[in-house]
């Protein structure tokens, strides 16, 4: 009982220690305090609040990821199915007619979507090693391992492509003639080759049976050169966005009305170099390069990081390209190095090739020769330089760097920020290569007036050395024009050289 008492007394004592402190607080502390007091309990509870959402976040990352893509297949599909209502019961349009522009462009999209999330949801890691295990490889490589085997096998094809080639250029032999060039290149490349016993002709006969056959998808039929003449427009069409951001930053003057070279074509550079950081950053670069790149070593049987960077070459510069193999450079063999420097040479990035398309270049003429590209590089590369050592990066060790990246828009942000180092050599570059030719017109002007040959304000003597590439230099402003599309090309190419030596060294 008296334990109780004292208890209560004690509760009391504290009680009234409480309020009266609680008077002093209220006597003591000014109006401005009382606010800041408010303010610091206020940032406390809004603090509080953000570390448990974080926390709420990362304990439920997987469910908030699968939730977030339910909402964007439900968006996705309701809109796809919209769409085909729309196209179905008010448009008098046929399907054929809107492959490359309206809702048939749109139904390719959809399926090619869903197509790849199936292929790697549930192709790629269930069904294809069923298949795989299914066939009896060691019988395959076995029956292919047989030299009998493998000479008839590449003779039929190539006498298949022979027969072809007769046959489609019978009105016009001349068409032949480049052949004569592929076979001087081969030729060089076996002369020259640092170890013609160690040539395993695997990588070459593919390389050049890939090269045809892309060509020949591409160009001769109908619809893979629709297929392309479609993305190429596409790819135009992309790329001219890019000068409604030059104009807002340099005037509608400079980029429309003048269309100054370094102010609209070069513009280009910076929003190619922006997506393709964020497409980095997402992930979705390395899948469609890894999948090229495994294509291409089940195919031509070249190792998978030489492979790898033979894919990405055709989006990537030749000094980004490896970036994605860094942590096994060191590993590599010389062979696979060399194959690597071949592929960068062989192919120009995704930015310079937006630049050439801003010159006027067909796109689909682009996209198809940097795909031919890709087999042609590893092809030569395995004939002047075949491998003689232990390949150590193999398909099951590797695993490609991720982006480093904080967050998408920072991402894209130094993406834009890096194109500038290219966007400032092609101008110097340009400025450099002009400058020469117009140097050297004018001393063989001069040298021709000395003689009689040319009048004094005649600048046409290089016309006399090469016709054709400044066929009017004469004439001003249109032959500058031609001579400036010529070396924009030139220009390219030497930095590109200029940059990839850098990165080795």
């Amino acid at each position: 009982m008296n334990s109780t008492n004292s208890t209560e007394n004690i509760i009391e004592q504290t009680r009234g220690h409480l309020s009266n402190s609680v008077e002093i607080f209220d006597k003591e502390i000014e109006p401005e305090e009382k606010h800041r007091v408010s303010s610091d309990g206020l940032s406390r509870l809004l603090q509080n609040l953000q570390n448990g959402t974080g926390e709420v976040v990362r304990k439920n990352e997987r469910t908030l990821k699968i939730c977030l893509y339910v909402i964007l297949n439900v968006v996705f599909v309701g809109y796809f199915a919209w769409a085909t209502h729309y196209f179905v019961n008010f448009s008098s349009d046929s399907l054929a007619s809107t492959t490359c522009t309206g809702y048939g462009l749109l139904m390719i999209i959809f399926i090619l979507v869903y197509f790849m999330v199936a292929y790697y949801l549930i192709i790629k890691p269930f069904l294809l090693p069923i298949v795989i295990d299914g066939v009896d490889g060691k019988q395959f490589s076995k029956i292919f391992s047989n030299r009998a085997v493998k000479a008839t096998f590449y003779t039929v094809i190539f006498v298949a492509i022979g027969v072809y080639l007769g046959f489609d250029t019978r009105d016009n032999r001349r068409r032949l003639v480049p052949l004569l060039g592929l076979l001087v290149f081969l030729v060089f490349g076996f002369l020259f080759c640092k170890h013609p016993r160690h040539i395993k002709w695997r990588p070459v006969f593919w390389g050049l049976i890939l090269q045809f056959g892309f060509g020949l998808l591409t160009i001769r039929w109908d619809v893979g050169r629709n297929i392309f003449d479609c993305l190429g427009n596409k790819t135009s069409k992309f790329l001219s966005y890019a000068s409604n951001g030059s104009a807002f930053v340099y005037g509608e003057f400079l980029v429309y009305r003048e269309a100054v070279f370094a102010f609209q074509a070069l513009s280009t550079i910076y929003f190619l170099g922006f997506i393709i950081n964020i497409l980095y950053h997402y992930g979705i670069m390395q899948k469609a390069i890894v999948t090229l790149g495994e294509f291409l070593q089940a195919v031509m049987g070249t190792a998978i990081c030489e492979s790898v960077n033979s894919a990405a070459n055709i989006f990537l510069g030749m000094s980004e390209a490896p970036l994605l193999l860094k942590p096994y450079l060191e590993d590599l063999t010389v062979s696979e190095i060399h194959a690597i420097m071949t592929s960068g040479f062989a192919t120009v990035s995704g930015t310079v090739l937006a630049a050439y398309i801003s010159f006027g270049a067909e796109a689909s003429h682009l996209i198809t020769a940097s795909v031919m590209s890709a087999p042609a590089a590893l092809c030569y590369s395995k004939l002047t330089y075949p491998e003689t050592e232990e390949v150590i990066a193999t398909k099951e060790s590797i695993q490609l760097l991720k982006s480093e990246y904080s967050s998408a828009l920072d991402a894209a942000s130094k993406g834009a920020a890096m194109a500038l180092e290219l966007v400032l050599g092609i101008t110097a570059n340009l400025i450099a290569f002009i400058s020469l030719i117009f140097f050297l017109n004018g001393i063989l002007s001069w040298l021709g007036f000395l003689v009689g040959k040319f009048q004094p304000k005649h600048r046409g003597s290089i016309v006399h050395l090469t016709p054709k590439a400044t066929t009017a230099i004469a004439s001003g402003q249109s032959s500058r024009r031609s001579v400036t599309y010529s070396c924009r090309l030139a220009s390219s190419w030497a930095y590109l050289g200029t940059k990839a030596r850098w990165s080795v060294s």
